[in-house]
């Protein structure tokens, strides 16, 4: 059963449209030039481009996930145009870049050595090949073959038909495009620091036909989005590399729903014990990559707020560790 109603608001001179959908109510505010289109159980805007419609971002906005004003902390992001994406209360407005919506335009450094990599075209082309993360560092470093590792993932995540995702330092969009297969009538959303990333992203999910999936440009310390939004919280490859994952940990859970999960594969520290522990901290001074200790990351979850830690995989220099917010 489909209804809906409008109503215009003259402060603001947008159209909200509140929908109702298998009893469930979405709201989503747009510009009075955009049109909202269900298909399935996903919302899309669409521009209307010398009159007639034409494609243009997916807006996920299912139940009541809105993507926060980084700068007033308090509106949510409109489709001004296709280039723009504005807030409802400061009217602080944001570019759209080849359908990316950009938070964070001045592109601050990854300050870790792995920072200019990462925004290198040619790395970012092979990141998915089987030489990297698909083939030889797996099988060399992490002992454990991708698709094995995204299974143990998804078993932890207890992924439904309909779950909303977030997908923490996305990358190329390697978990985040199975994600959207997995989540069918639901919606995932990429962030990533890396717009060279993005773009590999966004490339990718396209030709693949994934319409339920929307990359942001945003920093991980600050997620830009309300509490309480996201029934899955994913974040693999890139907990070794934030420089305050206490502020990360506590952003992942804040945007959990009660009961949402969280997941992640992190670098581990294969060589305890004293000059162990003294290597890895020389390691990270230098490098600004850390590796953990089992305990260190049960810590840092349970201190985020995180209950029943669990750590699902642990050999060489990786671990798969879950837990759930209360």
């Amino acid at each position: 059963m489909f209804s809906k109603k409008m109503s215009l608001h003259p402060a603001t001179e947008s159209v909200e449209i509140t929908s109702f959908l298998m009893n469930q109510e979405i709201e989503i505010s747009i510009s009075p030039y955009k049109l909202p289109i269900i298909r399935g159980h996903r919302f899309f805007i669409t521009g209307l481009n010398t009159g007639h419609m034409e494609r243009d971002i997916p807006l996920v906005d299912k139940g009541t996930l809105k993507i926060l004003c980084p700068t007033c902390k308090s509106g949510t992001l409109v489709i001004e145009s296709e280039t723009e994406v504005c807030c409802t209360e400061c009217r602080a407005t944001f570019p759209v870049k080849n359908k990316i919506i950009d938070v964070l335009p001045e592109s601050p450094r990854q300050e870790h050595m792995w920072g200019d990599i990462l925004e290198w075209e040619p790395f970012v082309r092979f990141y998915e090949s089987r030489w990297w993360r698909r083939g030889l560092v797996n099988n060399m470093y992490l002992a454990i073959p991708f698709d094995r590792e995204l299974e143990v993932i998804s078993r932890a995540a207890h992924f439904t038909n309909d779950s909303i995702v977030l997908d923490v330092a996305c990358g190329s969009g390697i978990y985040s495009r199975p994600f959207a297969r997995n989540s069918e009538n639901g919606a995932v959303i990429g962030l990533d620091l890396s717009m060279p990333m993005l773009d590999y992203a966004r490339a990718k999910a396209q030709s693949e036909g994934i319409e339920n999936l929307l990359f942001i440009h945003g920093d991980a310390h600050d997620l830009p989005f309300l509490e309480n939004q996201f029934d899955v919280v994913n974040c693999c490859g890139a907990l070794h590399l934030f420089c305050d994952l206490h502020k990360m940990l506590s952003e992942v859970c804040r945007v959990l729903k009660p009961g949402g999960r969280f997941t992640s594969g992190v670098g581990r520290w294969p060589w305890p014990g004293k000059y162990g522990r003294k290597f890895r901290d020389w390691y990270h001074r230098r490098s600004g990559v850390k590796g953990f200790f089992r305990e260190e990351l049960v810590s840092f979850f349970e201190e985020a707020g995180l209950t029943n830690v669990a750590c699902l995989y642990e050999k060489r220099a990786w671990f798969i560790m879950s837990g759930v917010k209360p």
